[in-house]
């Protein structure tokens, strides 16, 4: 460890158990007593952040300066909480303002612990120790808090088994468990900052295990990246959606794992040779990866527009880069050298991160608007049709500005695109389907699975929405191919799985058709009629005569579907 501390357990234990009580209680109160209104969540942000940034950097001899920090750290998140207004306000994507936030307070953290105890220009070794250092003590503070929580249940069944239930009881108050997790992280984060040299030893411990991967993950990235001519890249391509999160997550698995190697000086780099070429293999694979990665997301953004994901995901693609780029420019200025030339470039990512998420937290990175002007514009041009435009991504996804423009096209002169508009406004989930979707999906059901009888029949209007609600074969995304028979104002459909089978008698049962029938301008599902007895004719002529769309409605002494002459299913009335 580069800082020595001189405080005991004795004199951290008991400030840092009460800061987490009072943060527990009030995050319980702030939370759990009311609606979360906008104050609340603000409240919250600066609660939150203040005690986990002072329980982190907090010493003895620094106290003031520490919570000045803690104090200054939280005043940010909860401005930028109430910078970004209410969480009905908010889109399905302004989650990554919050993880934004969350990133620019972590990586703040050792940059002032390691400015506090050497100034602006600071070692590396400070910074990059204090880093792995406050990782590790604050995920061990809330394993030892999840302990204490699990003990509690343990305590409170041991009672029970004596009919003593007070501690069940306490266990089930939302205020108790607020204020019994607060004190436990707090106890766990001032025990684990106690050990310095046990905190110590688990970072060494951690980086070398975690070195030890660099030689396999940079084989296989090179591998792939060799591979990539034979293969070429339309499988990429197609598969865009997953191409991007898969690629970023390789790239910050290298950068994790070059640093393991690399360590906190140029003496702690990895003696094995195999350590120091596996680090090496993996930066020269960033820059490739990141390029494959910016070149999906802009097919993506090319074919479909911009959304707020997608803008998130390039601007991950950018930062990437840039770390990508430095790891290379690094490695190639000389081998030797590499590992003091990574530190520099680390110490220039940190602050750049750091400024770059707490600017993304904001609202000046508006992304919803960014990606509501592309996709309005795209409908408003014809690039997509109506039918087509993802209107509830647009109602729920997109923030406000989303909801904004939608109440401007429900007054479009566009018919088609006024109508979707108006619906989509009245969806109350983002599960919910809109008249204009269900329609939509119900003409590409029955073009792509159902076989519409007599041959070149026109639909009547009005049945393809009634089916997608009420026909199992225009639901579960296609999974059975059906055969729709239309008899002047009835409308019959039948499983083709039915007609599968070799028992003549189950087959006409199985084939019992879901009958539609047209009553004052609109479809309806009509009642099953009798059963008929079975003619015996073989399964395998019925089998033939409806693949060869011999189907025919009969008006004998009951109305009854044919197929090939034989009776089928049950008696319409």
């Amino acid at each position: 460890m580069n800082e020595a501390t001189s405080e005991s357990w004795n004199d951290r234990l008991p400030l840092f158990a009460a800061i987490g009580l009072v943060t527990g209680l009030l995050s319980y109160w702030l939370v759990d007593t009311g609606q979360p209104t906008l104050w609340r969540i603000t409240l919250l942000g600066l609660a939150l952040v203040a005690a986990a940034m002072f329980g982190l950097v907090a010493e003895r001899r620094d106290v003031i300066r520490s919570a000045l920090f803690a104090l200054a750290c939280g005043a940010v998140a909860g401005l930028i909480l109430w910078w970004n207004g209410p969480a009905d306000r908010w889109g399905a994507s302004d989650q990554w303002r919050v993880v934004s936030l969350v990133v620019a307070v972590a990586v703040a953290a050792p940059l002032f612990q390691a400015v506090r105890a050497h100034g602006l220009r600071f070692p590396y070794a400070a910074a990059h120790d204090h880093a792995w250092t406050d990782a590790i003590v604050w995920g061990l503070a809330w394993v030892f808090a999840g302990v204490v929580m699990v003990l509690g249940w343990l305590v409170g069944a041991l009672f029970g088994l004596i009919g003593l239930d007070f501690v069940n009881r306490a266990m089930e108050q939302g205020w108790f468990l607020a204020a019994l997790m607060g004190v436990s992280a707090g106890t766990g984060l001032a025990q684990m900052r106690a050990q310095d040299a046990i905190v110590g030893t688990l970072q060494r411990v951690v980086m070398a295990v975690l070195g030890v991967l660099a030689p396999v993950l940079g084989a296989a990235l090179l591998l792939f990246l060799l591979a990539l001519p034979f293969t070429g890249l339309g499988a990429l391509w197609e598969a865009t959606r997953a191409t991007t999160p898969i690629l970023l997550s390789c790239l910050a698995g290298a950068v994790l794992l070059v640093n393991a190697v690399l360590g906190n000086r140029p003496g702690d780099e990895a003696s094995a040779s195999p350590l120091r070429y596996g680090a090496m293999a993996l930066g020269l694979a960033m820059v490739p990866l990141a390029l494959i990665a910016a070149i999906a997301t802009g097919l993506r953004i090319d074919q479909y527009g911009l959304t707020p994901d997608r803008l998130w995901a390039l601007t991950f693609v950018v930062l990437a880069s840039v770390a990508s780029v430095a790891y290379l420019a690094a490695l190639l200025r000389g081998r030797r050298q590499w590992g003091a030339l990574v530190h520099r470039a680390n110490v220039v990512l940190a602050w750049l991160i750091c400024f770059a998420a707490l600017f993304l937290a904001t609202p000046l990175a508006g992304f919803n608007a960014l990606a509501t002007r592309d996709q309005v514009a795209r409908l408003e041009s014809g690039a997509i049709l109506p039918e087509r435009f993802d209107w509830a991504a647009l109602r729920f996804d997109f923030g406000e500005p989303g909801r904004r423009a939608l109440a401007r096209l429900a007054a479009s002169p566009d018919r088609a695109i006024a109508r979707a508009a108006s619906e989509a406004s009245k969806l109350e989930n983002r599960g919910q389907r809109s008249d204009a979707e269900m329609r939509d999906q119900a003409r590409r059901a029955l073009a792509s699975n159902v076989r519409v009888l007599p041959a070149g029949s026109a639909l009547p209007s009005g049945l393809a929405e009634r089916l997608a609600a009420d026909s199992g074969c225009l639901q579960g995304g296609g999974e059975q191919r059906c055969t729709l028979f239309l008899a002047h104002a009835d409308a019959l459909v039948i499983n083709d799985a039915c007609f599968q089978g070799e028992d003549a008698a189950q087959l006409r049962n199985c084939a019992d058709p879901q009958r539609f029938v047209l009553r004052d301008g609109s479809w309806e599902i009509a009642a099953p009629g009798g059963r008929v007895p079975d003619s015996g004719l073989a399964a395998e002529a019925l089998k033939r005569a409806y693949a060869a769309g011999e189907l025919e409605v009969r008006t004998v002494a009951r109305r009854q579907l044919f197929v090939g002459g034989e009776p089928v299913g049950a008696a319409f009335e």
